[in-house]
């Protein structure tokens, strides 16, 4: 597995301990279910495009906070999509990457 978190990147931002940056970190966090639900959706419906589209999003936003294995798993998913390759099933790769989103939270205390 990759490591979770991009400690150097985080440091760089002013690191965990910076009261900003840990709610930017606990916002990305929260959101992250509804943002596995929506891509599980667009999975199941076929619509490649907005895959790709919400995935590229996802991996900005979570390599902007530092967070390098969902950042990862999301750009997978957006090369998968990009490549016409084929794509994975939405409820599991939804549930991995909630999965992601927990033991990253986890890390970060």
């Amino acid at each position: 597995m990759d490591d979770l978190i991009d400690e150097d990147y985080l440091q760089s931002l002013g690191g965990r301990e910076d009261e900003e940056i840990g709610l930017v970190l606990e916002d990305f966090l929260s959101g992250l279910p509804d943002s596995a639900h929506s891509l599980r959706q667009r999975l199941e419906a076929g619509e490649r495009e907005r895959v790709r589209e919400e995935a590229h999003a996802l991996k900005g936003s979570a390599r902007m906070c530092g967070f390098a294995a969902i950042g990862n798993k999301a750009a997978e998913l957006e090369e998968m999509a990009a490549g016409g390759q084929a794509l994975p099933e939405g409820e599991q790769w939804s549930e991995d990457v909630v999965k992601l989103g927990e033991a990253t939270q986890r890390a970060l205390r």
